[in-house]
C-alpha cells in the first residue's frame, strides 16, 4: 500500500501530451520522443518503485514545450494544470530504443503555479504538484480538521480580534482538511489500484528481450493484457473479499494524523507536528466519531445534520466556556461553521484549498486552449448560482447540455453590450462591471431535489445516473439487438437495493424539502424491494408512480420474450447488469463511489480521441458538477437510441 509519497509530489515528472486521461482509466503510452524516453529511462532508474509520473494536457505535444504561452509559470499561459497522477505497471524497450508502457491513473493532480514550484520546463517538464481533491471530498474532512483547529488555538484576547481569529481559524481548517484528504487518498489506492499492480511485471522494468522475437513477445504479451478504460475492484463479482471497514478506519486514523500535524506545524514548528503524529496515532481527538465518520461515508456537514460532533456547538462551548472574549470568539466561530454548513458552502466562493497551493483566482485563470476566463464562464464552466447548490454543479458547456442547440446556448450566453448591441441599447454602467453571461440551461428534472446537502446530492445523482444506463441498455437491446455491455469496473460501483434505500434515507431531512415538493417522509423499509432509482424517489416523495411504470416496461419486455419459450425467466432487476448480480461495497465511501462512477460512466459516452471533454471533466471541481455533465451525455444517447428503436418498430424486419 502506498501510505505516504508525499516526497514523489515535491518533484514530478510530467508527460505533457495532446491527450487526456480520466481516474481508474488505463493508458498505453508509445514513447517515441528523445526527451520522453530519457524521463521514463530516468524514473525506471530511480529505485525499485512504484514508478510515478504526471499526465497533463498540452495541445500540440511537444511542440509546444518552452513555448512561453504554454509554460506552467508564465502569468498569461494557456496551458492546463490538472491532470492524473499515473503509476507504471509494465514497460517494453523496443529494439529501436523506444518504450512502450502501461500506466493507470490513480487520481486528479494540479500543478502549483509559482515559479519556484516548476523545476524546469524542458526538455521535459518536472513541477510539484499537489492532490487536488474535489469539493465534496474536503467537505467530508472540513469538520474534523476545524475540531483539531479549535482544540489547539486559543481564543483571542479581545473581543475586537476575534473576525481575525475566525478567519485565520478557518483558513488553517482548509490547509489541514486537504491534508487530511490527501492523506486518506494513499490508503484507499491499496485497494484501488490493487487490480493493475496485481497484473504488474516483477523485476527489471522496463523489460527487455534477449533477441529481437523475444521482444516481440513481450510486446505481444503487453498488447494483449489489454488497456481497461475502467479499472476493476479486486471482488470481482463477489462482495466481501477486502475488509473496507479496516480500509476505512486506517484511512481515517491517517487522516486525522494528517490534520493534527499540519495545525500543529503551523502553529508550532515540527517538533508539535511530531507529537501531534503521535498523539493522533494513540486515538481519536477525545470521541470516535471522526474515525467512525469517515470509516462509514458520512461525516462533516451529514454528522452534524445527525446530531453529530459540532451539533449545537457542543466543541465550541466545551473548549471556551468562560470569559468575555472567549465567549464572543466562540460566538463567531458558530457562525462560521453554520456558513460552512450551510447547503452548497464548498461550492460558492470559499474553495477549501491551503494557501500554499491556492489555485489562481479564476478571474485569472485562462480557457485550456482559448481565451480568458470570461470565455469559460461564456461556455458555463465553474458557473455559480445561489439555488441551493444545485445548478452550482450544473455546467453548462455544450458536452453537458448537448440538447441545447448551438444557436441556443449562443444567444443565451451573449448579452447586449459593446460587442453585441441590441436593438436598443441602453446606456452602459460605469459603476461596476458587467457580470458575466449565464450558463446555458441544464434539464430542469436533472436538478430537481437538489439541496446542497452533499451526500443526499450525491445519492440522488447517482440514482438518476444508473436509471438512465438501465434505460440505455433496454433501448440498446431493442434498437441494435445486442446489450449494452457495460465494463465490470463500472457495475461494481452500483450499490444494492437495500444498502442505497438506508444511505438515502440515513442523509434525507425529516422536513420537506421545499414549500410545494411534498415530504421527505413514507421512507422504504430497510431491505424492501425498491431499486435505487425507486428508493431515491420514493424518499424525496415524487415520481414513484412514474418511475415504477418506467422499471415495469422493461421487466414486461423481458417476460414477453420469456414467455415464448417453454417457461418465464424472471426478469432482470437492473436491465444495466445484465443478468451479473454485482454491487459495491457497502464500506466503500459514498464520496469515493459516486467520484470513481463520475468518471467511469464518461467513458461509456466519450470517443476514444475526444480528449477536450476528458480534459474538461478532469478540471471539474465537483463530483456533482460531473455527475450532471455526464447525464447529459447519457440523455443525448438515451434520445438518440429512442428514435432508432422507433424506427426499427416502425419497420419491421430491418
Amino acid at each position: 500500500m502506498l501510505s505516504d509519497l508525499s516526497h514523489f509530489l515535491a518533484d514530478l515528472p510530467l508527460w505533457r501530451a495532446d491527450s487526456a486521461v480520466l481516474v481508474g482509466q488505463q493508458a498505453l503510452l508509445h514513447i517515441h520522443t528523445p526527451h520522453y524516453v530519457h524521463l521514463f529511462d530516468s524514473l525506471f532508474a530511480s529505485g525499485p518503485g512504484p514508478w510515478l509520473f504526471g499526465h497533463i494536457n498540452l495541445p500540440a505535444g511537444s511542440r509546444n514545450l518552452g513555448d512561453p504561452e504554454w509554460s506552467l509559470t508564465a502569468p498569461e499561459s494557456r496551458a492546463p494544470r490538472v491532470g492524473v497522477l499515473m503509476e507504471v505497471h509494465r514497460a517494453v524497450r523496443l529494439e529501436d530504443g523506444k518504450l512502450m508502457v502501461l500506466a493507470t491513473a490513480l487520481c486528479r493532480i494540479r500543478v502549483r503555479v509559482r515559479v519556484l514550484h516548476c523545476h524546469q520546463e524542458t526538455p521535459y517538464s518536472r513541477a510539484a504538484v499537489a492532490l487536488a481533491h474535489e469539493e465534496e471530498v474536503l467537505e467530508s474532512h472540513h469538520a474534523d480538521a476545524l475540531r483539531e483547529v479549535l482544540r489547539r488555538v486559543p481564543p483571542p484576547s479581545s473581543a475586537s480580534d476575534g473576525a481575525a481569529a475566525v478567519a485565520d481559524a478557518m483558513r488553517l481548517a482548509a490547509t489541514a482538511a486537504q491534508a487530511a484528504a490527501s492523506a486518506a487518498e494513499w490508503h484507499w489506492h491499496g485497494y484501488e489500484a490493487s487490480t493493475a499492480r496485481a497484473g504488474a511485471w516483477v523485476g527489471r522494468c522496463p523489460a527487455e528481450g534477449t533477441d529481437p522475437w523475444d521482444t516481440r513477445r513481450l510486446v505481444t504479451e503487453l498488447v494483449d493484457h489489454g488497456v481497461l478504460s475502467v479499472l476493476p475492484f479486486p471482488d470481482g463479482p463477489v462482495i466481501g473479499r477486502w475488509d473496507l471497514e479496516a480500509v476505512g478506519r486506517s484511512a481515517a486514523e491517517a487522516a486525522a494524523a494528517a490534520a493534527a500535524a499540519t495545525v500543529a506545524a503551523e502553529l508550532g514548528g515540527r517538533g508539535m507536528a511530531t507529537a501531534a503524529v503521535e498523539e493522533i496515532s494513540r486515538g481519536p481527538l477525545g470521541s470516535p466519531e471522526p474515525t467512525a465518520a469517515v470509516a462509514g461515508g458520512v461525516s462533516g456537514a451529514e454528522s452534524r445534520a445527525a446530531g453529530g460532533p459540532l451539533a449545537a456547538g457542543s466543541v465550541v462551548d466545551a473548549l471556551f466556556a468562560a470569559g468575555a472574549p472567549g465567549a464572543a470568539w466562540a460566538e463567531s466561530v458558530r457562525r462560521s461553521i453554520d456558513e460552512a454548513d450551510a447547503p452548497g458552502a464548498f461550492g460558492g466562493e470559499y474553495r477549501a484549498y491551503p494557501a500554499a497551493e491556492a489555485p489562481v483566482p479564476r478571474e485569472q485563470q485562462p480557457l485550456p486552449g482559448s481565451g480568458d476566463e470570461a470565455a469559460q464562464q461564456a461556455q458555463g464552466l465553474g458557473a455559480s448560482s445561489a439555488a441551493g447548490g444545485a445548478e452550482r454543479h450544473a455546467p453548462g458547456t455544450s458536452m453537458t447540455a448537448p440538447s441545447v442547440s448551438s444557436q441556443d446556448r449562443l444567444a443565451s450566453s451573449v448579452e447586449p453590450g459593446p460587442e453585441h448591441p441590441s436593438t436598443a441599447p441602453s446606456p452602459p454602467d460605469t459603476s461596476s462591471p458587467s457580470p458575466p453571461p449565464p450558463p446555458p440551461p441544464v434539464p430542469p428534472d436533472l436538478l430537481e431535489g437538489l439541496t446542497g446537502h452533499t451526500l443526499r446530492d450525491l445519492l440522488l445523482l447517482e440514482a438518476r445516473l444508473w436509471r438512465e444506463l438501465d434505460s440505455l441498455a433496454v433501448l440498446t437491446a431493442s434498437a441494435h439487438g445486442r446489450p449494452l455491455g457495460l465494463p465490470l469496473g463500472l457495475l461494481q460501483l452500483r450499490p444494492s437495493d437495500d444498502v442505497a434505500a438506508r444511505q438515502l434515507a440515513a442523509v434525507t431531512p425529516a422536513a420537506p424539502l421545499h414549500p410545494s415538493g411534498g415530504t421527505a417522509g413514507s421512507q422504504p423499509a430497510e431491505g424492501s424491494p425498491v431499486s435505487i432509482g425507486g428508493a431515491a424517489e420514493a424518499v424525496a416523495g415524487r415520481g414513484a408512480q412514474q418511475l415504477q411504470e418506467q422499471q415495469r416496461r422493461p421487466q414486461q419486455q423481458g417476460q414477453a420474450t420469456a414467455g415464448a419459450g417453454r417457461g418465464a425467466v424472471p426478469p432482470l432487476v437492473h436491465p444495466a447488469s445484465e443478468g451479473l448480480d454485482v454491487y459495491c461495497h457497502p464500506d466503500y465511501p459514498i464520496q469515493r463511489r459516486t467520484r470513481r462512477l463520475s468518471y467511469a460512466a464518461a467513458n461509456v459516452f466519450l470517443e476514444n480521441h475526444d480528449f477536450a471533454t476528458r480534459q474538461e471533466l478532469l478540471e471539474c471541481t465537483s463530483v456533482r458538477q460531473r455527475l450532471i455533465a455526464v447525464l447529459c451525455r447519457a440523455r443525448e444517447a438515451h434520445r438518440v437510441l429512442a428514435a432508432l428503436a422507433a424506427v426499427k418498430g416502425l419497420r419491421p424486419g430491418k
